[in-house]
C-alpha cells in the first residue's frame, strides 16, 4: 500500500512542471492561462503532499496523532474553490466551452485524488486502514494523467 501511494508520486513527477504557453490577448483566455496554471500548481502540491505522506509512513505505521488530513482538506478547499468559480465562468464557457469542460474534468481527478489520501488519513487516525483511500487517490492519479496528457495535446 505504501507502494501503490510512491506510484503516485514518482508518476506525477514528471508531469509537475508547469508547461503554460499565454499567447492570447483575450481577457477570457487570459482567465483561461490562470485556470491552467492553477491545476498545474495544485498538481504539484498533491505530488508534495503525497511525497509528504509517503516519508511519513517510512517512519510511521499510521497517522495517528498527525495533521496531515488538515492539511490535505486545505489543498481540497483551494481546488474547490478556483473549480467552481472555472464553472461560472460565463466567458470562458461561451469563448472556450471545450477547453473549460477539459479543465473542469482534471479539477475533478485532483479532487478525487486528495480526497482519497484525506480518506485514507482520517481512516487511519480512527484506527483502520488507510489503503482504500489511497487506492482511489492512485487511480484519481492514474486517470489525471492520461486526461491531462490528452489535455496538452487537445489545447496547446
Amino acid at each position: 500500500t505504501q507502494q501503490t501511494q510512491k506510484i503516485e508520486t514518482n508518476k506525477n513527477n514528471d508531469n509537475a512542471k508547469p508547461k503554460e504557453k499565454s499567447n492570447s490577448n483575450q481577457s477570457s483566455s487570459k482567465s483561461l492561462a490562470s485556470y491552467r496554471n492553477d491545476k498545474d500548481t495544485f498538481d504539484n502540491q498533491i505530488v508534495k503532499f503525497s511525497e509528504k505522506i509517503n516519508g511519513h509512513l517510512q517512519q510511521s505505521p499510521n497517522f495517528k496523532n498527525t495533521s496531515y488530513d488538515n492539511e490535505g482538506r486545505q489543498i481540497l478547499q483551494n481546488i474547490k474553490k478556483y473549480r467552481d468559480n472555472l464553472s461560472k465562468d460565463s466567458n470562458i464557457a461561451k469563448s472556450n466551452g471545450a477547453e473549460q469542460k477539459a479543465l473542469l474534468h482534471l479539477y475533478d481527478l485532483e479532487i478525487t485524488r486528495i480526497q482519497g489520501m484525506i480518506d485514507g488519513i482520517t481512516a487511519s487516525k480512527n484506527g483502520g486502514d488507510f489503503t482504500p483511500g489511497f487506492r482511489s487517490g492512485t487511480s484519481a492519479a492514474y486517470e489525471f494523467d492520461d486526461a491531462n496528457a490528452a489535455y496538452k495535446k487537445d489545447f496547446k
